[in-house]
């Protein structure tokens, strides 16, 4: 099988464009970036095949094929297949490392998204990738470890990720999670705390403090935590129990907005 594959990546990749087609298929490829930004995607779809066409080495181009295909809700594997064959011509290809990755989050494959985000990091090490792209992937390859129970190796990706830009209020919020499951419950209140603080309008971090405050039950803990569902279906009134509390306080919180 293995030498099947090298030969059959070979025949498709191993075809260079003469320099002027791949100059016309660069400049179809920026052409189709804008038309997938208006979300004209039939005039997308024309003009990335042309580009194809003109060079099948061209990786930006089945780049934007796979881009265009999610925008069309093809299957995940005609999505992904793309994003790999972008990938096969160009292995440290950021875009499309970063690309591929979210995704594999956006389709809730999470163990994909490890592993995804594991070979991002290995090619920035040696690239220089954009800063806010590396604290993305640590902050997406965290979420994807909480998301299968990995708290203890989520919460390093999530520090990380807080290392580059302290001011996320979604990477506050899952590390506080974190800690919760580990039942360090105070710290999980810390973190709640300092997602709201940056986003206070982000509803589910006062879901996760009410929440908080009903295990640890410090003084007045009723009070805070109807405080907080008071408050989280304020910013949203169709909010539901996400974490599956069964919670007497939210349910006559939520009651009386109804």
């Amino acid at each position: 099988m293995k030498p099947f594959l090298i030969i059959f990546c070979f025949v498709i990749y191993g075809c260079n464009a003469n320099p002027k087609d791949a100059k016309e298929s660069t400049h179809l490829v920026y052409e189709s970036k804008t038309l997938l930004e208006n979300n004209e995607l039939e005039k997308a779809e024309i003009i990335i095949e042309k580009a194809i066409n003109l060079d099948n080495t061209n990786y930006a181009a089945f780049n934007n094929r796979a881009i265009l295909k999610s925008k069309q809700n093809k299957s995940p594997l005609e999505v992904i297949a793309d994003y790999q064959k972008a990938l096969t011509i160009k292995p440290d290809y950021e875009i499309s490392l970063f690309s591929i990755t979210n995704y594999f989050l956006e389709i809730k494959s999470y163990k994909h998204v490890i592993s995804s985000a594991n070979i991002y990091l290995d090619y920035s090490k040696k690239n220089q990738f954009p800063s806010e792209h590396i604290e993305h992937i640590y902050a997406i390859r965290g979420e994807a470890k909480y998301m299968t129970s990995q708290f203890k190796d989520a919460i390093e990706d999530l520090v990380t990720a807080l290392q580059y830009d302290s001011t996320s209020a979604a990477t506050h919020k899952t590390l506080g999670d974190c800690y919760f499951y580990l039942n360090f419950v105070p710290l999980a209140i810390t973190e709640f705390e300092k997602a709201i603080a940056y986003n206070n309008n982000y509803y589910q971090p006062f879901l996760a403090r009410a929440r908080s405050y009903e295990k640890l039950k410090p003084k007045n803990w009723e009070y805070l935590a109807e405080n907080d569902y008071k408050s989280a279906l304020k910013i949203n009134p169709n909010a539901e129990d996400i974490y599956d509390t069964n919670s007497d306080i939210f349910k006559r919180v939520k009651g009386l907005i109804k």
